[in-house]
């Protein structure tokens, strides 16, 4: 971000912000348990997740690929639920690591099983928040090159994990996809801050994002809500 493009106004956004899509820190280990209770009562055919298929060659092989994921969402609400909150367990688990810099394979588990638990909440909604679009109405602007963008002088500084802003932003841009309110909006974790090019930092999101990222400037939501 050059001096030019330094904010006057930044935006912080905690948890409160999705509560009328997804849910506060409180109310985490409960919708784990909920989302386990769906995994047992509901054995997809064929479940597509971005650009990847999960499909074996028989139907055996799905079972076993749901079967993993709800013991690993099991497991969360466990932990969720012997802890203050699912917080102060990533916490804990970051501080054991110290001084290794080697991930274990308990905070692997937390970021994979949280990154898919919400991505699919977040489909399952479909709709954003509404307050953001609102807020997206009153702040967006039309550049004649680049299309709908938030103004240079503007920052959010966003503690969720979430896409919530982008999934409003989709409702603005005619391809109607995540990934393009991605882009467009300047969203990105904060470890990618220095990294991003062709996009302008303009939603910093400081926990992180779900999502996966190929390149700096290519994060790629896991899954796309339709409809």
């Amino acid at each position: 971000m050059s001096t030019e493009e330094l904010p006057r106004v930044i935006y912080m956004m905690g948890a409160g912000a999705s509560k009328q899509a997804l849910p506060m820190v409180k109310g985490i280990p409960n919708a784990l348990k909920n989302h386990v209770k769906l995994l047992q009562n509901h054995t997809p055919k064929r479940t597509i997740a971005g650009d990847y298929v999960i499909e074996g060659n028989d139907q055996s092989h799905i079972n076993t690929i749901i079967h993993d994921y709800q013991q690993l969402i099991q497991s969360l609400a466990d932990k969720s639920a012997n802890h203050e909150s699912i917080d102060t367990y990533a916490k804990k688990l970051f501080l054991k690591s110290r001084p290794s810099s080697f991930e274990s394979n308990e905070m692997r588990d937390l970021k994979l099983g949280l990154s898919l638990f919400f991505a699919f909440l977040q489909a399952q909604h479909r709709k954003a928040d509404e307050r953001y679009d609102g807020l997206l109405a009153s702040l967006l602007r039309y550049d004649k090159d680049k299309g709908l963008q938030l103004p240079n002088d503007v920052l959010f500084l966003n503690w969720n994990y979430d896409q919530q802003l982008a999934l409003a932003f989709k409702e603005y841009i005619s391809d109607g996809w995540i990934q393009g309110g991605i882009e467009q909006l300047g969203i990105c974790p904060l470890e990618l801050l220095t990294k991003r090019h062709r996009f302008p930092p303009r939603v910093i999101h400081l926990n992180g994002l779900f999502c996966r990222i190929k390149e700096p400037d290519d994060i790629i939501p896991l899954v796309e809500p339709t409809g």
